[in-house]
C-alpha cells in the first residue's frame, strides 16, 4: 500500500545560489526513491511557488541545460510532484485528520513545524532538503500541544523518522518497514491480519466486532489504528513490572471511582477466557472516542475491551 512521506516545510529556505537550489532538490530526489516505489509523497503548496534562491523557482530550474540534459528524470521526477497538495488531499480520512491537524499545535526547537507534524498525524516519515544541519539527522523529536478533555493545555513529545539524504533512509530501513507493515487497508483487514499485526494483544469479542466495522474512510480509523500499535509495541515489550502508563506513550487513564460506581456494567466484558472482567483504563481519541483496554498485570498482557464512542460518566 506504500506510506505517507511529508516534506518538511520548515526545511525550505532561500539557497545561496542556482547551484545549490539544483544539489538540494537532486538530492531530495534521491532520498524519496531510496525509501522505495508505492510511497506518496506530500506537501503544503506547490513547488513551483515556492522560491528556492533569490528570483529563482522551480521554473527557473528546469531551464537549466542540465536539467534537460544529465538530469532529465529528476526534471521529470520534479514535475510529478506537484500532485497531493496541502499535505491532506484526497487522503481517505481528509476530513478528520484536517481537524487533528488543526486541533494541534507541532513545534520543533520553538518553532511551528507543520510538515513534521503531519509525518505523525499521517504515521509517515518526513523528508527535509538539507539546508541546515538540523535536518541531518534520521531522527527527530517534536512537541504536540493540544487541549485535553477538561480543556487544560497538554503537551506530548513524538520521535519522527526523518531523511534529507539517502543514508538515513538506510539507518531507519527496519523502522521504516514496520511502518510498511501498519499499511492496514480497513478494519475488516485488520481483523483478519490481527495475528500478524497485534501477536501480543488478545481481545474482547466487543472490540472485534467493533474493529470489522471500521472502513477505510471512517474519520476515526487512522487514530485507532495508531493506538493499537502503539498498545502492540507496549505489549512486546512488557516483561516485568506494573502497568506503566508512560511507556504507552498515548494519552490514556482510568474511569474515577464515581464513574465506576454508576456504570461498572457498561465497562465489563467478556474476555477470550471466558472471564469477565471490568475494564477502567482507556486511550482517549479525539472527537470523544475511546479504546478501552485491560492491562493484565499477572500475565504482562494488553487486552482490547472496547471501541467506541465514549462511554457513560459519572459527570
Amino acid at each position: 500500500m506504500g506510506i505517507d512521506i511529508v516534506l518538511n516545510d520548515r526545511s525550505i529556505t532561500i539557497a545561496a545560489d542556482q547551484y545549490q537550489v539544483k544539489q538540494l532538490l537532486i538530492q531530495l530526489i534521491d532520498t524519496i526513491r531510496a525509501a522505495g516505489i508505492g510511497n506518496t509523497v506530500r506537501q503544503h503548496r506547490p513547488l513551483y511557488e515556492i522560491e528556492f534562491a533569490p528570483n529563482y523557482y522551480l521554473i527557473d530550474l528546469l531551464k537549466d541545460p542540465e536539467m534537460k540534459g544529465r538530469y532529465k528524470n529528476y526534471s521529470d521526477y520534479l514535475r510529478r510532484m506537484n500532485t497531493k497538495i496541502p499535505y491532506l488531499q484526497d487522503h481517505p480520512q481528509e476530513a478528520s485528520l484536517t481537524h487533528k491537524q488543526h486541533t494541534s499545535e507541532f513545534m520543533f526547537k520553538q518553532q511551528t513545524a507543520l510538515g513534521l507534524g503531519m509525518a505523525v498525524i499521517l504515521d509517515g516519515i518526513a523528508i527535509s532538503l538539507a539546508s541546515h544541519s538540523d535536518w541531518d539527522n534520521n531522527q527527530l523529536t517534536i512537541e504536540e500541544f493540544f487541549l485535553d478533555d477538561s480543556g487544560e493545555l497538554s503537551e506530548k513529545h513524538h520521535d519522527v523518522l526523518h531523511h534529507s539524504n539517502p543514508k538515513h533512509i538506510q539507518q531507519n530501513k527496519p523502522l521504516i518497514e514496520e511502518i510498511n507493515k501498519r499499511s492496514v487497508r480497513d478494519g475488516r483487514d485488520a481483523y483478519e491480519r490481527r495475528s500478524e499485526l497485534f501477536p501480543d494483544l488478545e481481545w474482547t469479542e466487543t472490540a472485534l466486532d467493533a474493529l470489522k466495522q471500521l472502513e477505510a474512510n471512517d474519520q476515526h480509523w487512522t487514530h485507532i489504528k495508531r493506538h493499537l500499535f502503539q498498545f502492540q509495541a507496549y505489549a512486546a515489550s512488557w516483561q516485568t513490572g506494573a502497568f506503566n502508563k508512560n511507556a504507552l506513550n498515548l494519552v490514556c487513564s482510568p474511569e474515577s471511582e464515581a464513574t465506576i460506581n454508576l456504570y461498572a456494567k457498561e465497562r465489563t466484558y467478556k474476555c477470550a477466557d471466558d472471564e469477565y472482567r471490568l475494564f477502567t483504563w482507556h486511550s482517549k481519541l479525539y472527537d470523544a472516542i475511546r479504546i478501552h483496554f485491560f492491562p493484565d498485570g499477572a500475565r504482562h498482557k494488553i487486552i482490547i475491551g472496547y471501541i467506541g464512542k465514549h462511554l457513560p460518566t459519572a459527570t
